[in-house]
């Protein structure tokens, strides 16, 4: 039958470069087109595209061809294994995607099985252990997620598209292998070690594996960059799985050596022992271990658990010697915090005394009221300030503020703030000083002239927001919107000087912090930052898995398009019956076209039968008639 039913080169080698190339760029399914309402316009502008097509990627339109694809889902010895298609991709060949998946399956099946046995054993490298979970997701496509599980005791460790789990579609399922630059990624280095292995082993230049070519064409239709990252991500650790194939090599030839010394036959290779799905696609093999490997990994996890309980003892042991020394310096913290804390309560009430003094008490705790009696109670200040050294103190705390306020005016949010002891001892030591000038121009007053405090009274008011009377700004004290108290320049000043307008009449806006502390809120949680010394120190990433997560973010030039519409997203259901009943009509018409012709062939060997038997009757009484005569 094969030399009547046609058959698809299972290398495809019957495909051209630019029929491979449009099939690539069509099985392209990014990220965001995964689930919700994006998968059907995917799907939908797939069964537009895929009309564009070259021909030899399309369903055959002769009558053999396509009663082959009928027989093919049968699985049939003489009739070639058909993809599982869903609505969108049903115009495709199922063979030439059968063929297609199948390299990619074998790929992480069969030419990775013996990498399964040293990851049990604990002897893979470090850097090949992502590589291998990665090759061991991709099975999830064709072997479905219960089976996955069963077969890997585990979870994913990835999401699937909604199209692959609920249609099993072929197409979709190399539509998202094709979609990731982390899993060409993978595929292409594994493709290549394979043929450097072989180069290594005999010596001589091998040809290039069948899967290296479509990998390349998918991988072509990337951004430069996203290529060259590629390119090089693979390359780099094409050395480490020849170095694990070597091993595994020799581990094997090893054990058949000891097998042939008791006398018995040597070890099965691992490829010739694969199961295959419902649907004709690899299984990956989870081997088992022996009893010696079991014994070598308990003592081997008896000395790791030996080492780590020896670490923690002497660490216990060192924490127990410096104790005594650790509980003196908290005890001295402790005092200089009490006392720092006694201190500014002091100066708190003190200060509180000389603005009920100067403006009232403050009766309120809104933010309007409360920015009010600050600009009050700054003006006043401005008005009894004569003396020349609060004008010098006045432009040293200018110099000492703006830094700050230009820095919360860009960040405005209170997890910005540093969360470093050395930074925090510092502030409190320019309060202390701030409060200690302050108290000074209070008391002794200060004159009018130009560059003074009165000249500036939104200096003067950045100077009390940031003394804040001894609450330190960095802890929440009420709504986040009145923490900031930088000034917000006037869009419209264009001008680099600065403005010495009243503070009543200045067009900038200030904002000063809440002036009480409000213990109902709990203070934010910091942000991590490089100058936090509270935390452990943040774990080193690896630097290939750094670079996997830069490659996972790349994305394929065509693949950002315009906004799609569907084409039909006006029909109801009763569209898609329509469709099916269609589809039903369609295939009745292919069936009673085959009758009909099968009927035809019947109806021509009988005549052909009765020919050759009237034949052999002319010839029998020809043969007669001689012999009588």
């Amino acid at each position: 039958m094969s030399f009547i039913i046609p058959r698809r080169d299972p290398a495809l080698a019957d495909v051209s470069d630019e029929a491979l190339w449009q099939l690539t760029k069509l099985l392209y399914m990014d990220a965001a087109d995964y689930f919700g309402d994006h998968t059907g316009e995917w799907l939908a502008k797939q069964e537009e595209k895929v009309k564009e097509l070259d021909a030899t990627l399309l369903r055959p339109k002769d009558l053999i061809g396509r009663f082959a694809i009928s027989m093919s889902k049968r699985r049939l010895p003489f009739c070639q294994e058909g993809a599982r298609l869903c609505a969108a991709h049903k115009a495709l060949d199922p063979r030439v995607i059968r063929n297609m998946l199948r390299l990619v399956a074998e790929e992480c099946t069969i030419q990775t099985n013996r990498y399964r046995s040293l990851r049990l054993k604990e002897m893979l490298s470090p850097s090949l252990q992502g590589w291998m979970g990665r090759m061991d997701f991709l099975t999830v496509l064709w072997l479905g997620e219960e089976r996955f599980r069963r077969t890997f005791q585990g979870d994913l460790g990835g999401y699937l598209p909604d199209c692959v789990r609920t249609s099993k579609c072929e197409a979709c399922m190399l539509a998202f292998v094709g979609g990731s630059a982390l899993y060409l990624t993978d595929l292409r280095a594994s493709v290549l070690a394979r043929q450097a292995y072989r180069e290594k082993l005999t010596g001589k230049a091998s040809r290039n594996p069948r899967l290296l070519r479509i990998v390349d064409s998918w991988i072509s239709l990337y951004q430069a960059d996203c290529q060259q990252v590629v390119y090089g991500c693979s390359e780099s650790i094409v050395d480490d799985i020849v170095e694990m194939r070597t091993l595994a090599r020799r581990t094997r030839d090893k054990e058949n050596e000891t097998r042939r010394k008791r006398g018995e036959l040597p070890r099965p290779h691992c490829n010739s022992r694969v199961m295959l799905t419902e649907d004709g696609l690899p299984i990956p093999r989870q081997p088992r271990l022996r009893d010696s490997d079991k014994a070598r990994l308990s003592r081997r996890t008896e000395r790791r658990r030996a080492a780590r309980a020896d670490k923690a003892s002497s660490s216990v042991q060192e924490k127990t010697e410096k104790r005594p020394e650790q509980q003196q310096q908290q005890q001295q913290q402790q005092q200089e915090e009490e006392e720092e804390e006694e201190r500014r309560h002091t100066m708190d009430a003190h200060f509180q005394d000389i603005l009920e003094a100067l403006g009232g008490p403050i009766e309120t705790k809104s933010e309007d009221a409360l920015a009010q009696e600050n600009d009050d109670a700054a003006a006043v200040a401005a008005a009894t300030a004569t003396t020349a050294t609060a004008a010098a103190a006045a432009s040293t705390t200018k110099a000492a503020a703006e830094p700050k306020a230009e820095e919360n005016g860009k960040t405005g949010h209170w997890d910005e703030w540093p969360s470093d002891e050395d930074a925090n001892e510092k502030e409190d030591g320019e309060e202390e000083y701030w409060v200690r000038d302050y108290r000074k121009w209070i008391l002794e007053g200060g004159d009018d002239r130009e560059g003074g405090i009165a000249g500036r009274p939104s200096e003067t008011l950045g100077m009390r927001s940031r003394l804040s009377f001894g609450i330190n700004t960095r802890v929440a004290t009420g709504i986040a919107a009145t923490s900031s108290w930088t000034s917000k320049v006037d869009e419209t000043d264009d001008d680099d000087d600065d403005d010495d307008s009243s503070g009543a009449e200045s067009p900038n806006t200030i904002d000063v912090p809440i002036l009480f502390r409000d213990t109902r809120l709990s203070p934010p949680r910091a942000a991590s930052s490089v100058y936090s010394c509270d935390g452990g120190a943040p774990p080193r990433p690896n630097p290939f898995d750094r670079t996997m997560s830069v490659i996972s973010r790349f994305t394929r030039e065509s693949a950002v398009p315009a906004p799609l519409r569907i084409a039909r997203a006006g029909e109801d259901a009763g569209g898609r019956t329509e469709e099916k009943k269609k589809s039903v009509s369609r295939m009745a018409a292919l069936a009673i076209k085959i009758t009909i012709a099968i009927a035809i062939a019947i109806a021509i060997a009988i005549v052909i039968v009765i020919v050759i038997v009237i034949a052999i009757v002319i010839a029998i009484a020809i043969a007669i008639a001689i012999a009588i005569v």
